[in-house]
């Protein structure tokens, strides 16, 4: 999912591709449901905890 952040937010042609398809977007990048339903909701507070708490099972 970080690597897929940094591409909305480096390319805002693929955010505003991603605002009407995120479902095929999502698919592409390998998003599990969960996480597509966190960034389509856009609450970054749960986003970023989400990010953290797979960060820390990679530990």
């Amino acid at each position: 999912m970080t690597r897929f952040l940094i591409r909305l937010a480096e390319d805002p042609e693929l955010l505003a591709e991603f605002r009407v398809a995120p479902e095929r977007l999502a698919k592409e990048a390998r998003l599990t449901p969960a996480e597509l339903r966190l960034l389509v909701r856009g609450d970054s507070d749960q986003v970023r905890g989400a990010l953290a708490r797979k960060a820390a099972v990679r530990g």
